[in-house]
C-alpha cells in the first residue's frame, strides 16, 4: 500500500476497498490469501459510487499503480517513487534475450538474433559478411539467396555509416537511455544521412562529445555531406577542429556562463584567424590552434 500516492489518491483507493467489502482496518496479513492477492496485485479496475463524497472512484491496485505511473507519468518525481517498488531480474525463460522461443529458433549461420544484437557494430558487420559464405546460406534456393544478399547488403551499408561516425563499439541491443548526448546525436545523424532530405535545418549540440579526435574528421565529412545535399547545419561546439571547418562562425563570450552572452565575432573562419579579441589569450588559443586535417590545413592551423 505504501506505493499509493498520498492525500486524496490513496484515501480514494481505501474508500473503494471498503465499499467493495474489504476490511481496511484489519492487518493485511490477516485477510484471506485470495482477498489479499486481489487487493495488492489485481489488474481489474472496478468503478464504484462513493456516495458519501458524491463521486465515482476507480480502483488501482498498488501493482497496477506502480506500473502505470512508471510507464506513463510525465513527472520524474512520481516515476522515481514508482521505481522504488520495482526490481530488475533476469528472465528465467529467455535469459535476457527478450524474445520467445519461436523467434530465437530462427538462426543465421547457426546464430540467433540475440547473439547478433549483442555484438558491437564492427563485430556485427563482420558476422553478416562472413554469413554469406556459411553453408546454411550458400545452400539456400536461388530466390532466397538473392534476398539474403540484398538484406545483408542494406544492413552492412547502414552499419558502415554508423561505424564511420565513431559508433562501432556500440551493440544494437544497448538501451538508448545509457547513451551519451553525443552518441544519440550521431545515431540520429546516421539516419538523416540516408534519408535523402534537403532544405532541412539541423541543430546539433556538441556532436563531437565523447568522440576520439581521430574520428572527428569523419564527423565533419558527415556534416558537410548534409550541407552539400542542400541542408543547413547549425552546430554548437567547443572542438577547435569542428569550429575551424565551419563556413560561418558566431563566437559568444567574452567569458563563460554569466560572463558571456555577447557576440564577439560573427563571420567566416578566415576573418576569425586574423582578429584579436579583447579577452584572455589562453581562451583564444584554443580556437587559433585546431588540429590540422583535410578541412583545416596546417597552413591555417598555425594562426
Amino acid at each position: 500500500m505504501a506505493a499509493w500516492p498520498g492525500a486524496f489518491g490513496g484515501q480514494n483507493y481505501r474508500r473503494i476497498l471498503a465499499i467493495l467489502g474489504v476490511d481496511i482496518d484489519a492487518p493485511i496479513r490477516s485477510l484471506p490469501a485470495e482477498t489479499r492477492n486481489w487487493v495488492l496485485l489485481t489488474d481489474e479496475q472496478p468503478t464504484v459510487d462513493v456516495e458519501e463524497f458524491h463521486y465515482k472512484g476507480t480502483y488501482l491496485s498498488p501493482k497496477r499503480w506502480v506500473e502505470h505511473t512508471f510507464h506513463d507519468s510525465q513527472s520524474a518525481r512520481m516515476r522515481a517513487k514508482a521505481g522504488e517498488f520495482m526490481t530488475e531480474r533476469l528472465c528465467p525463460s529467455c535469459h535476457g534475450k527478450r524474445l520467445n522461443p519461436e523467434a530465437l529458433a530462427v538462426t543465421i549461420a547457426g546464430r540467433d538474433i540475440a547473439y547478433a544484437t549483442a555484438l558491437p557494430m564492427t563485430g556485427l558487420r563482420d558476422f553478416l559478411t562472413a554469413a554469406l559464405t556459411h553453408p546454411d546460406v550458400v545452400t539456400l534456393p536461388a530466390e532466397r539467396l538473392q534476398a539474403a544478399h540484398a538484406l545483408i547488403e542494406v544492413l552492412t551499408d547502414l552499419l558502415r555509416t554508423l561505424i564511420d561516425l565513431g559508433l562501432g563499439y556500440l551493440a544494437t541491443a544497448r538501451p538508448t537511455s545509457s547513451l551519451s548526448g553525443g552518441e544519440l546525436q550521431r545515431l540520429h545523424l546516421a539516419t538523416q544521412l540516408r534519408s535523402g532530405l534537403f532544405g532541412v535545418l539541423y541543430v546539433l549540440d556538441e556532436p563531437s562529445a565523447g568522440l576520439h579526435p581521430s574520428d572527428a574528421e569523419v564527423l565533419l565529412g558527415a556534416l558537410h555531406r548534409l550541407r552539400d545535399e542542400g541542408n543547413s547545419v547549425f552546430v554548437v561546439e567547443h572542438n577547435p577542429l569542428v569550429i575551424g571547418a565551419a563556413d560561418w562562425i558566431v563566437d559568444l563570450g567574452p567569458g563563460a556562463g554569466r560572463y558571456g552572452g555577447e557576440i564577439v565575432y560573427n563571420g567566416r573562419s578566415e576573418g576569425l584567424l586574423g582578429w584579436a579579441p579583447r579577452r584572455p589569450r589562453a581562451t583564444w588559443a584554443t580556437i587559433l590552434r585546431p588540429r590540422p586535417g583535410p578541412n583545416f590545413p596546417a597552413s591555417r592551423a598555425g594562426g
